[in-house]
């Protein structure tokens, strides 16, 4: 089977998507994804040998850059502690587990074991109509960025927002109620047996999607919306016990998933639908608890396969949706927290590579049974063979280290991977404690000198001698060239750098994140002409040649 010619053009304009024969606006990225053979690697990467150095040829392009991997998510409540405008993601997501049981019809959700398994209003916001989706809206459309709305597809959403005592006491666990499931709960549908009007009936018991999709349409015509099909089914009986009592099978995670995809293009043909946002390893390969890995093989391949066998005339999905959080360890501490020892930062450093490189194995679960993991060739394999139309969704990811230069490093590795192999979208995960570094690094790609200037579109050749010393990332556009330059190390480094495609005397600006400064900083320009630079230990450099 093939997929039939698509009518839908996207056009992404400062990682907006924008344009739509019908008016309602989508992001649907139908540009070419990089996909490197194992035996490639060494060609934009390099070879551990010989002298320190990178080669960038910015006549040498390797693929576009999708903005939309630029990403970042709302905080649980109001988002007044982060600077938006500085950080200038392109996509924004709400994170956590809550949004498997939100009623948009009055701003409802549970919050699971996270909280007492409570119901309450949506980020703390008062019970009306979609009040979390118009407060993300607001944002994304001043920031001019994308927004992710979780569709529940589950069949139970909250009834209420009627809390309580909070931990330990946990008055107002929703089980404590009689029939809880059909008093303190309320049906969720895919779509409604007939049209209904623009205002939610709040008296008929029942939560349509469809028409949730309809309302967004109506109040917010010009908002990029990415639909996600739910949050972590994997984990959905473990996070949410008052909910599922069962952990789900492949295919009940499938049949909800087309039977809500459908529900969402019946509406909007051309809206993204991505999905299912699995967590991690074990929900790629195993699907969680209920694992059927033995009999039908990797989740991920039976998901995709049994979403493409569903579709009718148009596909039901176009994004594969995952979560990582790097599993890897040096000794007993995982490096996703916030530890800093000499051990940590240096497993911290090279767990990027865990996303592409066929020669490195990780400390890590996963990797005791699986070697090298190549994350993103090895999902790319699998959709080349079912359905190539099909991105990546990296929905929360993280390398930890937040608040220290060596997750800055982790950060900027990431996006330089994620971009270079063609991964559609991406949101930096939120974390409680402070995010200086990690939000610093996306700067450097979102908004380097403070003015707007970003990362360019058009990934080049970047070709490092030693990844595990310095990682190089390189792109242009039609504001000039730029070069990213990562010291993975606790050690300066100096660097033998050759620039091809360019006059060797261009005077590139320097804009720095480090361990002085979690803020991209303007240090001295560097004059090509000198061929070598010194990168300070634990650092992450953006060089820029504006346009002449």
């Amino acid at each position: 089977m093939t997929r039939p010619p698509q009518t839908f053009v996207a056009v992404i304009v400062a990682g907006l998507c924008l344009g739509s024969a019908t008016g309602f606006i989508g992001c649907r990225d139908e540009r070419p994804v990089l996909s490197l053979r194992d035996s490639d690697a060494g060609v934009l990467d390099g070879s551990a040998s010989g002298e320190l150095s990178v080669t960038v040829d910015v006549t040498k392009v390797v693929g576009e850059i999708s903005p939309l991997i630029y990403g970042f998510h709302f905080p649980d409540s109001a988002p007044s502690d982060l600077d938006y405008d500085a950080i200038r993601p392109a996509l924004l997501r709400v994170p956590g587990f809550r949004p498997t049981t939100y009623n948009w019809e009055i701003n409802a959700n549970n919050g699971g074991i996270s909280w007492c398994n409570e119901n309450g209003g949506a980020m703390s916001l008062d019970d009306t109509s979609a009040g979390l989706i118009d407060v993300g809206a607001a944002v994304a459309t001043k920031l001019g960025a994308t927004l992710v709305i979780t569709v529940p597809i589950g069949d139970h959403v909250a009834a209420d927002t009627k809390g309580g005592s909070g931990p330990p006491g946990c008055t107002g666990d929703v089980r404590k109620s009689p029939n809880y499931l059909t008093t303190r709960f309320i049906a969720n549908l895919p779509a409604a047996p007939s049209p209904l009007g623009a205002a939610p009936n709040l008296t008929d018991a029942q939560v349509y999607q469809d028409q949730m999709v309809a309302w967004i349409k109506r109040k917010h015509p010009g908002l990029p919306v990415v639909f996600s099909l739910d949050r972590y089914p994997d984990r959905w009986s473990s996070f949410h016990p008052a909910v599922f009592a069962q952990p789900p099978s492949y295919d009940e995670i499938c049949q909800r998933g087309i039977k809500f995809a459908a529900a969402i293009k019946s509406i909007a043909s051309d809206a993204v639908v991505t999905g299912p946002d699995v967590s991690g390893w074990s929900g790629l390969v195993a699907g969680g608890a209920l694992t059927e890995r033995g009999t039908k093989g990797d989740f991920f391949e039976h998901y995709l396969r049994c979403m493409w066998a569903a579709q009718p005339a148009a596909p039901l999905l176009d994004v594969f949706e995952f979560a990582w959080v790097s599993e890897a360890v040096a000794g007993n501490e995982a490096v996703s927290g916030t530890g800093t020892s000499v051990d940590v930062i240096a497993a911290r450093v090279q767990a990027p590579r865990s996303l592409w490189d066929p020669t490195y194995v990780e400390d890590s679960a996963p990797a005791q049974s699986e070697g090298a993991l190549r994350l993103l060739p090895r999902l790319q394999e699998i959709i080349k063979k079912v359905d190539p139309q099909v991105g990546i969704f990296i929905s929360e990811w993280s390398f930890g280290g937040t608040d220290h230069a060596s997750g800055a490093v982790a950060v900027a590795d990431a996006l330089g991977v994620m971009g270079k192999w063609g991964v559609r979208m991406a949101a930096l995960r939120w974390h409680q404690e402070p995010q200086r570094y990690s939000l610093g690094a996306l700067r450097l790609f979102r908004n380097f000198d403070g003015k707007g200037a970003a990362f360019g579109s058009t990934a080049v050749l970047a070709d490092a001698t030693q990844i595990a010393t310095v990682g190089a990332y390189a792109s242009k556009d039609n504001r000039g060239s730029y070069i990213l330059l990562i010291n993975k190390t606790l050690e300066e480094q100096n660097l033998a750098l050759t620039v091809r495609g360019l006059a060797q005397s261009t005077v590139w600006q320097v804009f720095r994140v480090g361990a002085d400064s979690a803020n991209p900083r303007r240090e001295a320009d560097f004059d090509g002409s000198a061929r070598r630079i010194v990168l300070p230990a634990l650092s992450v450099s953006l060089l820029y040649a504006p346009r002449p």
